[in-house]
């Protein structure tokens, strides 16, 4: 059995809080799975095949389609590098804003280039008040830069990438993300014999319950599972579909 994921978790301890205080069912336990499913429930003396993903928002960079929570990871990991590597090395005085304008193609290729010049900005005004912004990469419209604002705090502040899209291409890629999600689900779990629920953790930040609750009517592959259950964190969460009044 793989090691368990965070989200795999927090999609159980969202549901199983939503059986207990909406439904205010106490006779639930949960079993690991064989994989697929992640987990067996019992509810009510019945045995749910329970399996839990993830809606993750995606942006192409370049020619690859990447994760944007992942993208946001690998910028703000390297500025807290900087930060961590400058503070240790005694050059970190004063508040520091670094802005990404887009995730950056190639990123790889040039993060160590990137390091050196933050930790270059940060060496030589440390002992100035403020400093101007300066541009640290620049390709095709894609940016990193950095800007000491005051000699206040010793910390270094991230912005950005921002993301922003049309409400109907907004709904569009909610509608296309979920299918995959559904369709792939409906066929990992084709072989499992019990009822089957879907937790899926939305983590496509410009996305909720109505962009969701939108796409029911369009999405195949529905009927294979019992219930289909968004978790937006461990405390909130809903049902986007259900084939009975069970919940």
């Amino acid at each position: 059995m793989h090691a368990r994921r965070e989200s795999e978790e927090i999609c159980k301890r969202s549901f199983d809080a939503y059986l207990a205080t909406k439904l205010d069912l106490e006779d639930v336990s949960w079993l690991d799975g064989d994989e697929p499913p992640d987990y067996y429930l019992m509810v009510r003396g019945v045995k749910y095949a329970v399996e839990a993903t993830t809606v993750m928002e995606m942006v192409t960079v370049g020619l690859t389609e990447l994760e944007w929570a992942r993208i946001i990871q690998s910028l703000w990991s390297l500025v807290l590098e900087v930060e961590k590597e400058a503070s240790d090395e005694g050059t970190l005085s004063g508040t520091y804003a670094v802005g990404f304008l887009s995730p950056i193609t190639n990123f790889a290729q040039f993060r160590a280039s990137i390091k050196e010049g933050l930790l270059n900005y940060v060496h030589r005004t440390q002992a100035d008040d403020s400093a101007p912004l300066a541009v640290i990469f620049e390709q095709q419209g894609q940016e990193c830069f950095v800007q000491k604002l005051d000699n206040k705090s010793s910390e270094i502040g991230i912005a950005g990438p921002m993301r922003f899209g049309w409400e109907v291409e907004i709904q569009q890629e909610a509608c296309r993300l979920l299918q995959v999600v559904v369709t792939n689900k409906a066929h990992n779990l084709s072989q499992v014999m019990f009822p089957k629920i879907l937790l899926l953790l939305n983590e496509y930040r410009l996305v909720d319950s109505a962009y969701y609750k939108e796409c029911v009517p369009t999405l195949t592959s529905l009927d294979d599972f019992h219930t289909v259950f968004i978790v937006e964190d461990e405390d909130t969460g809903y049902v986007l579909y259900a084939s009975g009044s069970d919940w």
